[in-house]
This record gives C-alpha cells, structure tokens and sequence, in this order.
C-alpha cells in the first residue's frame, strides 16, 4: 500500500517536472511584442523590398506606438528582420488585419509570389487577414485614419466594418480566397484603396501579374454576374435603391457561328416610403446593364481576361459547345458575345 502512494507521488512529481521543462521557456511576454495592425509591402528605390507596419514600437525614444516603420532588404524575409530589428519590442504578426501591395510591386510577378508566398507560409498570419492594393504610397495608406484624433491605420484595418456596404465598390478579399483564385487561374482580383481609405476600384491580376485596373463601376458591372456579390449596393442618383437580393446566372448559345453567353440577373430592390411612389424598374435595369457591359468591353477586349470563369461555367453547362470551342478558348472568349438580361423587382419599405 505504501508503495503505491509513494508510486502516486512520485508519478505527480515527474508530472510537474515534465510540465516545468516543458513550459514557455521561449515565450515571449506581451509587453515585449509589437503587435502590427497591418503590414505594407513595396519596392525598395535601393533594394527589392520594403516592409512596412504600423501600432510598432521603434527603438527611437520619441516614437510612439501606432507609428508606421519601415525598413529594406533584398529579400522580404531580410526586410523583416530589418524591422525587427529596429523595433525595441519583439515584432508579432498574429493580430494583423491587413496587408497592403503597392501596383508597383504587382507588376512584378516574382515579387508577387514572393511576398504572398512569405505571408501564407508564416506560422502568426491568419489567412483570413485582409488584403489590399493601392497606388498611393503604402507608408501613407498604413497611416490612414478617419478622423485627426484616431489611431494610425484604425481606419485602413477597419475598411469594411466602417464603410457603408456599397456592393462591388467594397468586395472583400482575403489571404485564403486571393490563393485560392490564383492556384485555379493565376488570375484574381484585389481591392484598390486610395487615400484617406477611400474605395477605389481593383487591381486586375492575370497570370499573377498586373493587367490593369477597374474603377468602382467596371468592377460593380463584373460582380453582377456573381450571385450575392451586390446584395447591400445602392442604385440610382435621384431616388436611392437598396439591393436586397441578388441573383446571378450564365445561358450559353451558339448565334452565326459564335458563342453567346447570356448573363441573366435578378434583383430584388428596396426604396423608402419617404420617396413616395416607386420609379418603373426599368430605369434600374438600363443602369444594371450598362455597369455589365462597361465591365465587359474593359476585361473582354482590354484585358483579354476569362474574368467570370465562362470556360468554367461552359464545360459545367453544356458540354457540346465547350468540346468544339475550348481547343481556341483565347479567340473564341474574345469574339463571344455577352448579353446582360437583368430584371428588377421593387418593393417600399
């Protein structure tokens, strides 16, 4: 019997020695991080990189939290470590919202991979995190705010909970869905923001490069082909309708030897009794369908880019006319004809 406790006690003590050299030995307390809000990556004028964050305490007296600090490298990893470097506290990515590419280093196609690469493969970014493109510089973007009293980037981070919902003038682009789209395609699309946070269209990436940008109502006009992407939107100058629901289909003929490609779109509006009687929905249709076919001209003729997938959607829906057009999808994609059929439906709330 007296063995047995003594085994017990013995078992509780090895337990708790194991426990105690298995603790966070290299842990790293929380008033020693530098938690980044948000992330910026650039092309260096002296090197390859530059890696930007914001809420990173430097080792400088005067600075303060919430400051942006950046620093070079020839690699993104040796930018990093640079930052860290500077910082007097230890630099922890687990909280970052956002991460921002300037349309300079997109046009790069091997720094693009490179940066996206370093990001997925990093064990504290959530690849759920936000991600973002702009023209303007990205220190200024990193440091953008709402109001002169906010915290630096408490905005940028904060694009989509704080901006009205405005459809495809605000889509929303992660880590996880950016990857996603590239491995399928090569192609995807990321969220342009200007300065003050300010929505601003896409940056278009085909075959991981930039091709080009859409601006708010090119980029609406691609997103009417995709169901739910508009819900929320609001239509029209004189009286305002609020989209509620969206719905969004692909018909495929074949007209003198082409490909047709009916894009069918069905919305439900709302409008405000304040208003007083609705307006016909036509005139909400011809503003629907002109958005489409801008969108279409520019990622069709301009872009020369399969942006709703209709490759896809053609092998999926009718298997005889994806056998005799896919051998030259290229040209057959650019001469198909797309034809927006969009109806409305309101009601007063």
């Amino acid at each position: 019997m007296n063995f047995c406790i003594y085994e017990i006690i013995a078992t509780i003590l090895m337990a708790i020695i194991i426990m105690a050299m298995a603790g966070c030995w290299d842990s790293v307390e929380i008033e020693s991080r530098a938690f980044a809000m948000a992330v910026g990556i650039d092309n260096s004028e002296d090197e390859n990189f530059t890696f930007s964050v914001i809420n990173a305490q430097t080792n400088d007296d005067e600075s303060e939290d919430g400051e942006n600090i950046s620093a070079d490298g020839r690699t993104l990893l040796e930018a990093m470590h640079r930052l860290d470097a500077r910082s007097s506290r230890e630099l922890f990515l687990g909280q970052t919202k956002a991460a921002v590419f300037s349309t300079d280093l997109l046009e790069d196609g091997q720094k693009f991979r490179q940066a996206l690469g370093l990001l997925e493969s990093h064990a504290e970014v959530d690849r759920m995190i936000t991600i973002l493109a702009t023209s303007a510089d990205v220190p200024d973007i990193l440091n953008e705010s709402p109001t002169e009293d906010a915290k630096s980037g408490y905005y940028m981070v904060n694009f989509y909970r704080l901006a009205p919902k405005s459809g495809g003038l605000s889509f929303h682009q992660t880590l996880e869905s950016t990857m996603a789209d590239l491995r399928l395609t090569g192609n995807t699309f990321i969220p342009l923001i200007e300065d003050e946070g300010k929505a601003a269209g896409a940056a278009v990436i085909k075959n991981f490069e930039l091709a080009g940008q859409l601006d708010g109502e090119e980029l609406r006009g691609l997103l009417w082909a995709k169901s739910h992407a508009c819900e929320g939107a609001v239509l029209g100058e004189n009286i305002p309708m609020t989209v509620r629901r969206h719905r969004s289909s692909f018909r495929f003929n074949e007209k003198e030897g082409k490909l047709q490609c009916v894009v069918d779109v069905r919305i439900k509006g709302e409008i405000s009794r304040f208003w007083g009687n609705a307006p016909a929905s036509l005139e909400y249709e011809q503003l629907i369908t002109e958005e489409i076919k801008k969108s279409v001209q520019t990622i069709q003729q301009e872009l020369e880019l399969d942006a709703l997938n209709l490759r896809r959607a053609l092998q999926k829906k009718q298997r005889g006319l994806y056998n005799r057009y896919t051998q030259d999808w290229e040209e057959s994609y650019k001469e198909m004809e797309i034809v927006p059929l969009v109806r409305c439906k309101i009601v007063i709330k």
